[in-house]
């Protein structure tokens, strides 16, 4: 098995998972920055970026990041809306543009006239 095929399969325990999520919690919180990028996570963790992304996805909402934005923050008290804000509005975007690229995948199906299954 290839190492990114390796890094998609890995399934991290909940401790893991827990304590990764809170030292990013705590680089977050004291970096004095409203983000942090995820390179700078990356090399702050030993993680690459789709383990950060994976530990961001488990935080329910605290750490906050969508492609567009300037990385990673969180997401703790009302006055964090701009992020979040912002961060909602990229992913709705990029939600509106997977959903086009999915309809032309299944317009050149039919025309090839290949079954579409799901």
């Amino acid at each position: 098995m290839k190492a990114h095929q390796e890094e998609l399969c890995y399934e991290p325990s909940t401790n893991d998972v827990d304590r990764a999520m809170e030292k990013i919690r705590l680089i977050l919180e004291h970096s004095g920055e409203q983000w942090v990028r995820g390179k700078d996570l990356m090399v702050a963790m030993g993680m690459t970026e789709r383990q950060i992304r994976r530990i961001a996805e488990e935080s329910n909402g605290l750490i906050i990041s969508a492609p567009g934005t300037p990385g990673y923050a969180l997401a703790e008290s009302p006055s964090d809306i701009e992020k979040l804000s912002l961060a909602i509005d990229l992913r709705i975007k990029q939600i509106k543009t997977e959903a086009k690229r999915v309809i032309q995948l299944r317009r050149r199906m039919r025309e090839l006239q290949i079954p579409i299954l799901t």
